[in-house]
């Protein structure tokens, strides 16, 4: 007996494929994002930068050189420290730097709680279903119990427990056949008390 013929379980399972594919699609978009979000930040660094180096009479050359450099030295990387500007200095010193971690922490953790509210709610209709089911299967078996033959459990889809609720409706039907012949015998052996107590020859 397969999980993957239970309709219900079919149904979970795709909605645990399209909710992985969402994920995905959605992560791709929000890295991209992400990365134009920081280009344009590290642009608007640049450009106050450079601003502030020509305000104060650098030549140009010497902006446009430092701005393509790609070596790094012991002296830049101390100067940085020492103006409060290394690894370790605060965000508030370095705002374009705040501003794209904050964008970036609110993005991720709506984007996380969105997700996880969509599980949540796939996942508790799953279980309200199977629920239900339950409740069906339990009051259906009740009345079996009492002798009422009335209703009958579901078993017009595939899967393991409506395979479970077919093997349980033979029972039912071979008990409510016992039960028939054994009424119609009493009322046989009834029938035959009674005209054998009517005999003329008793």
């Amino acid at each position: 007996m397969s999980l993957y013929q239970d309709r219900q379980i079919k149904g979970f399972l795709l909605f645990l494929t399209l909710f992985a594919l969402l994920f995905v699609g959605t992560a791709t978009v929000l890295t991209i994002y992400q990365v134009n979000d920081a280009e344009v930040l590290w642009l608007k660094h640049d450009e106050a930068v450079s601003s502030s180096l020509l305000e104060q009479g650098v030549p140009k050359e010497v902006v446009a050189v430092a701005f393509t450099n790609t070596d790094i030295s012991d002296d830049g990387r101390s100067l940085l420290a020492a103006a409060g500007l290394g690894k370790q200095s605060e965000s508030s010193m370095r705002p374009y730097f705040n501003q794209f971690q904050r964008s970036a922490f609110c993005t991720m953790l709506c984007t996380v709680l969105f997700f996880l509210f969509v599980l949540a709610i796939g996942i508790f209709i799953f279980f309200w279903k199977r629920k239900r089911l339950y409740q069906q299967a339990d009051k259906i078996l009740l009345n079996y119990i009492n002798g009422d033959y009335s209703c009958h459990l579901p078993q017009n889809y595939e899967g393991a427990i409506y395979q479970v609720f077919s093997s349980i409706e033979q029972l039912a039907t071979m008990l409510q056949s016992k039960n028939c012949l054994l009424y119609t015998s009493d009322a046989a052996d009834d029938s035959l008390r009674c005209r054998s107590r009517w005999s003329p020859y008793h």
